[in-house]
């Protein structure tokens, strides 16, 4: 045990004189030397490994150190991330359901001011016409620029769009009858009927079937000069229109051209009496134009006197001309003797 020991000593300097560059110490216990050789390199590799496995699992655990740093920061990151995604949607979600409930509320206020301002105006309408009574300058201006306020406040309403619908032409719009042109000449006291009016269109043979012409004014007949009444068509699809109007000249009668005069008359006993001749005086009705006749005052026609009697009879004499006229004349007095 002894010589390992001094081999061990001796092998360990002259391991430190070869670290030098020296020569290393030599004797008779090389055998020793190349133990202590030998031991001294096992115990250098079970250092060194020591050394490694100190070294790794420092470097290990430094390793798994970072590797959970970096963990622990990917999970931070994907957190952050999650986060703002999902307080992205809340506030997208939080904005949406402001909104709403912001329209409905500013719905419901416009709604509130319209009425307000229907109210407001209902009042102001009324305080105006209070007012109007004694009305001020001052007045009217304040009035005027609480009426354009309140006109400016009241809701605007949609106006409907109306659908345009094209209507069929009426028989009254596709057709135009012609009138008759010129002066129509009536004889005095003459016929005049509403349906004669179809007798003064030119053109009834291009009208529609079935279509009713007449006058929507009488002529009378009995009044001398010019008359004018319009001509109303009438068709089949119920619409109509006035066409145009008839210009008639009604002549003057008879009895106010022609004029004559009576006188009284005494005729003896079975005399006998020729009107025309014997009362009538002044004649100046044309041959044949008129026929005379004793009549009452209301122009009733009578019988002439008697004559076979002595008497004293009165009458009015009654002209009846061509055209229809009639002329009554004064009272006369008939004598028979």
């Amino acid at each position: 045990m002894k010589k390992f020991q001094k081999a061990a000593g001796l092998a360990a300097v002259s391991l430190s004189l070869l670290a030098i560059g020296a020569e290393p110490l030599l004797n008779s216990d090389s055998a020793y030397v190349l133990a202590a050789k030998k031991a001294t390199k096992k115990s250098t590799k079970t250092s060194k490994a020591k050394k490694t496995k100190k070294s790794s699992k420092k470097t290990s655990k430094k390793s798994t150190k970072r590797t959970s740093v970096k963990k622990t920061a990917k999970k931070a990151e994907r957190t952050k991330k999650s986060t703002k995604r999902t307080s992205v949607k809340k506030t997208a979600k939080k904005a949406e359901r402001t909104k709403k409930s912001t329209k409905r509320t500013s719905v419901k206020k416009t709604a509130k001011k319209a009425e307000r301002t229907k109210k407001s105006t209902k009042k102001i309408s009324v305080k105006k016409t209070a007012k109007k009574a004694a009305p001020t300058k001052k007045s009217t201006k304040k009035t005027s620029k609480k009426v354009v306020k309140a006109t400016t406040k009241t809701v605007k309403k949609r106006t409907p769009i109306k659908k345009t619908t094209v209507k069929k032409q009426t028989l009254a719009k596709q057709y135009q009858p012609k009138v008759k042109t010129g002066v129509v000449k009536l004889t005095w006291g003459g016929v005049f009927a509403f349906s004669d009016a179809k007798k003064y269109i030119t053109n009834t043979d291009k009208m529609p079937s079935g279509t009713y012409y007449q006058f929507e004014k009488w002529v009378d007949t009995y009044q001398s000069g010019k008359q004018v009444s319009p001509i109303k068509a009438y068709y089949t699809d119920g619409s109509s229109k006035v066409v145009g109007s008839v210009t008639f000249q009604v002549p003057e009668a008879l009895a106010v051209k022609y004029a004559y005069f009576v006188q009284d008359l005494t005729v003896p006993v079975n005399g006998k009496i020729d009107i025309e001749k014997d009362i009538v005086t002044n004649n100046t009705i044309p041959a044949n134009a008129a026929k005379f006749y004793f009549c009452k005052e209301d122009g009733t026609t009578v019988a002439g006197p008697d004559t076979s009697k002595a008497g004293s009879y009165e009458y009015h004499i009654k002209a009846v001309y061509t055209d229809g006229s009639i002329r009554l004349s004064g009272k006369i007095t008939v004598n028979v003797e």
